[in-house]
This record gives C-alpha cells, structure tokens and sequence, in this order.
C-alpha cells in the first residue's frame, strides 16, 4: 500500500526527490514566471491530551486571477489541510513572497476536508504577480508544480517538472515528489505563459504528488471574486 500523506503537515518528516543544487540562470527566470507562488505562514494550535501545543506550519499559496491575463489580484489559494489547526484568530495568517515581502490575509472559504482540499485567502492589498486561472479544465498530460518544500537549506522556490501518472479519486496524480511545506502550492501549464491548473495537496514524499484541480472548485472562485 502506498502512503499518502499531506504535504504541508508539521509532524511528518517527508523524502524529496532531486535536491536542488545551486542557482542557475533557469531557476532565476522559473522565481520571475512564478513569483506568484509565496509561503503560507500559518499559527497552529494542535490539542493532545487536553493539551494546546503551538506551533507555527509552514505551507505554500498563489496568487491567482481569473482575468484572462496576469493581472493585479488579492486572492491565493492555497490548500485546506494547511489551515485545518488554525484557531487563534489573535494571530494573523502571513503570505510572503519570494522576495521576503510579508503581508496579512484572511480565510474566505474552503472545501474543509481532505477530499476537498483547498482554500482560498483574501490580501489585505492586491499584488501584480497574480497568475491566470485555466479556463481550459482539460485533463493535462504534464504539469509544472511549484512550492517551497521545507528541506532546501535556502528556502528558495522549487519549481518540478511532472507527468501525469493517473487520478487519485478526483484528483491528480503528479510522478514527483516535493517535500513538506509544498502543500497549497500552485501546478500550472507547461509554456512561456503558464495558467494555475490547481493546488498541490498531499503526496508520499518518493515517487508522486497529488493536486486538487481547480476545475472542482471554480465556481466557488467566482462566486467570490
């Protein structure tokens, strides 16, 4: 049987494949097309034995847009298991872009499940590093998916390039693996202008990763937008 677990989780420690080595001009110009994709600092409480243990998760989001092009935006989405122990609302959800920027958001809603991962945040300023929603939910043959996995000693964007191995239920399933802190991260289309196609969910941290495509929860999109 083969484990899948969230990749956003505090308490697992996940394998990655492919360690990334030093910058290069590709992985410069990758941070310029998906500067988009920020990390989610989250403040979790986790109750054991009666018990409030705190502790700060670590997950990924995108900005996102359903205007036809990038456009300015203050939505991102980002996964609904990377919020799932977040209670003190004295504590603010922080968004932080690749280049260190830090800025407040707030939850607006979410599929609140497993089964239904995702989750979508509102900025208390709109950025211009936005990226195109698909309006082409067609089931793609290789994806690109983008996050900031927990073990690169830099903390830098990790950009993957992935084949579609099969479905996971309703999801995808991604032959790549990245690492815990990637969950909520975006999976895009491969090309020189690439559109969000979903949300990195879960994944056994060896072989394969598994999004939530953003066809299943579109119409809440718009409904918010």
């Amino acid at each position: 049987m083969v484990l899948v677990r969230p990749l956003g989780c505090a308490l697992w420690a996940l394998l990655c494949l492919g360690v990334p080595g030093e910058a290069t001009a590709s992985a410069v110009e990758d941070e310029r097309r998906y500067s988009g994709v920020g990390r989610l600092l989250v403040p979790a409480v986790r109750y054991e034995n009666g018990y409030a243990g705190h502790y700060d998760e670590r997950c990924s989001g995108t900005v996102v847009t359903l205007s036809d092009g990038a456009a300015p935006s203050s939505y991102i989405i980002s996964a609904w298991h990377c919020l799932e122990d977040y209670r003190d609302l004295s504590r603010p959800l922080i968004f932080e872009t690749v280049d260190g920027d830090r800025s407040e958001v707030r939850l607006v809603a979410s599929g609140g499940t497993m089964d239904q991962d995702w989750a979508l945040l509102r900025l208390t300023q709109a950025m211009d590093t936005a990226l195109p929603v698909t309006r082409d939910p067609a089931t793609p043959t290789a994806v690109i998916m983008v996050g900031f996995p927990r073990d690169r000693a830099d903390g830098a964007q990790t950009v993957v390039h992935c084949a579609i191995a099969g479905l996971d239920g309703s999801d995808y399933r991604g032959s790549c693996a990245l690492q815990q802190g990637a969950s909520g991260g975006g999976v895009f289309s491969i090309g020189e202008s690439p559109r969000y196609l979903g949300v990195i969910s879960r994944g056994d941290g060896v072989s394969q990763s598994i999004f939530v495509p953003v066809g299943r929860f579109l119409p809440k999109l718009r409904s918010h937008f």
